[in-house]
């Protein structure tokens, strides 16, 4: 249980950084979550194109 306090004091000690304007550091965090994910997609598509579309 003490880890997860100590990981949720890390958030907290962040977020306080950014004062009144916290939204946009959680919208900040979920941009670039998407942009983590989306950063997969050539590689998926390759995979998609050399195997599915490749093996006719």
């Amino acid at each position: 249980m003490e880890n997860h306090d100590q990981n949720k004091n890390k958030l907290l000690h962040l977020l306080s950084f950014s004062g009144n304007d916290k939204y946009l550091t959680i919208m900040g965090c979920i941009l670039s979550a998407i942009n983590a994910v989306l950063g997969f997609l050539p590689f998926f598509l390759y995979i998609y194109i050399y195997i599915y579309l490749g093996a006719n």
